[in-house]
């Protein structure tokens, strides 16, 4: 997976899609986490997906949680296990 963020004033939006540029061929829940990808780890969004899906993507005010820095995962699971890729470190 490929994950990037465009940041205006102090809100971003978080995309992740395919490396390869295809769709995601099953149907999953994307978690946009904080700190780590693991399962404990702090969710900030939650998408489904449905299978042929391009991406997602999440949007943040960076305002509304604080601390600096902060590290962005996005961890992908599906029945037949999970991907994730990250982190994007977030700098004030």
């Amino acid at each position: 997976m490929r994950m990037c963020v465009s940041i205006s004033g102090g809100n971003g939006t978080f995309t992740v899609t395919k490396r390869d540029g295809g769709t995601f061929s099953s149907a999953g829940t994307m978690y946009f986490k904080v700190g780590t990808y693991e399962p404990w780890g702090v969710n900030h969004a939650t998408k489904a997906m449905n299978g042929g899906a391009l991406g997602t993507s999440m949007s943040e005010s960076f305002s509304q949680w604080p601390g600096f820095p902060k590290s962005y995962y996005a961890r992908y699971e599906t029945a037949g296990g999970y991907a994730w890729v990250g982190p994007i470190t977030i700098f004030q």
